[in-house]
């Protein structure tokens, strides 16, 4: 009889803390979040899964408001991210950098990973609080796989960032030749000029890029 009183308390301990408490309940869940953000870094499937089981919140912010999809996909850890994925995770976020999953994959050269992204909905062109997209970011960093993946899938070539630059530029700037034969390939318009008159041949010529200012045309003076 005291065994079965002592169970009813306890259970009646629970409920009073659920309903009366439900600061406690989420301060429990919150307090798996780091651990969270470290299995995605790690790349540990079975520790993430097990997390999530427990409490931990899919879509919790780490001190520099990225989630766990964003640093999923930033280090490349496919298996952890089709898992967030398939737990509900939003892939639309942005940090505080205003860089989204997508942003993060590319500029680290996941091509994979950007795959993964796109197949689930990701947009390719939204801006980052520089102005830059998920090709601007793979264009200057030559990350080739990357940029064939995101033209491929329809990224707008010749979208601007805040200095009116656009991906074919920096390609030039950063001399990466084939980046800037995709672009061309896919579209780029080599006469935009950027907030201060410059082309993408302008940009190649700083930098002395022989064989990208071949590729494209010197501006009329």
């Amino acid at each position: 009889m005291k065994s079965v009183c002592l169970v009813s308390a306890i259970c009646g301990l629970l409920t009073i803390t659920l309903v009366f408490c439900p600061g406690f309940v989420l301060a429990q869940a919150a307090d798996k979040n780091p651990d969270l953000w470290k299995a995605c870094v790690a790349g540990s499937a079975s520790d993430v899964e097990r997390l999530l089981n427990e409490g931990a919140d899919a879509n919790g912010r780490d001190p520099e408001s990225r989630t766990p999809v964003m640093l999923a996909a930033l280090n490349g850890r496919l298996d952890v991210l089709q898992l967030l994925l398939d737990r509900g995770a939003y892939l639309k976020r942005a940090d505080n950098q205003g860089r989204t999953a997508l942003i993060w994959a590319s500029i680290q050269g996941h091509e994979k990973a950007v795959e993964v992204l796109l197949d689930e909905g990701a947009v390719p062109d939204i801006h980052d609080n520089h102005g830059s997209t998920a090709l601007m970011w793979a264009a200057i960093k030559g990350k080739e796989a990357v940029a064939k993946v995101l033209i491929t899938r329809g990224a707008n070539v010749n979208v601007l960032d805040k200095d009116g630059r656009t991906a074919l530029m920096l390609a030039a700037f950063g001399g990466n030749v084939n980046i800037v034969k995709m672009l061309l390939d896919g579209g780029a318009d080599v006469q935009i000029k950027d907030s201060g008159g410059s082309t993408a041949y302008d940009y190649a010529a700083k930098k002395g890029h022989q064989k990208i200012k071949e590729l494209l045309p010197k501006p009329a003076k």
